[in-house]
């Protein structure tokens, strides 16, 4: 399915409803498979032991699937069954 939104106004979006996100996310790539989309892991992100924390994950998960749908402008009526699927990456760098 064709994104109906692009990464710009994806980004305008998030940047004018969810303020309180920051930079902590960016909007790394957009196309018919979905978004990818990067956590910039901060210290605030961090268990003790440098690991990142679940929320910290969680809400990477939570945005990525949130801008998937929302590219699509994809909304459910029930008619019919929407198959979701998450890809999650850990890269170094």
């Amino acid at each position: 399915m064709e994104p109906q939104m692009d990464i710009p106004a994806l980004q305008a979006f998030v940047s004018r409803e969810f303020p309180q996100l920051g930079d902590d996310f960016t909007i790394e790539s957009l196309n018919d498979d979905g978004v990818t989309v990067r956590l910039h892991v901060a210290d605030h992100h961090l268990r003790p032991g440098g690991t990142v924390s679940g929320p910290s994950m969680f809400a990477l998960a939570d945005v990525g699937m949130y801008l998937a749908i929302l590219a699509q402008h994809v909304f459910c009526n029930w008619d019919g069954f929407w198959q979701l699927v998450t890809r999650c990456f850990i890269v170094k760098g």
